[in-house]
């Protein structure tokens, strides 16, 4: 059968591999998130992108000053700019076919 090769089962050493593989990886990308974020109140920020937020908001400035907070950590990131796809995202999100999803 064609689907035999897309299982892959754990074995305890399989899984054991898995892990001295994972364990690095994660640790330097826990170090290098906490680096790039040394104030962890920035990561929350990005819930604003959560289509559940969306829909749960109706105001037409939900998330506003969470793009702002953001083109200040980024200064690569035009606010004006941000702010105009911001609200391209919101509407879509706030399509009807999508809060089905």
């Amino acid at each position: 059968m064609w689907t035999e090769g897309l299982f892959y089962r754990f074995t305890v050493l399989n899984l054991f591999n898995f892990l001295q593989v994972m364990e690095p990886f994660l640790t330097a990308l826990t170090e290098n998130i906490e680096n790039r974020f040394p104030n962890t109140s920035s990561l929350s920020v990005f819930s604003v992108f959560s289509p559940r937020q969306i829909l749960s908001n109706s105001s037409t400035e939900y998330g506003d000053a969470e793009m702002r907070t953001l083109a200040e950590q980024f200064p690569r990131l035009m606010e004006s700019d941000l702010l105009s796809e911001w609200s391209s995202y919101r509407l879509r999100v706030g399509i009807p076919d999508l809060k089905l999803l």
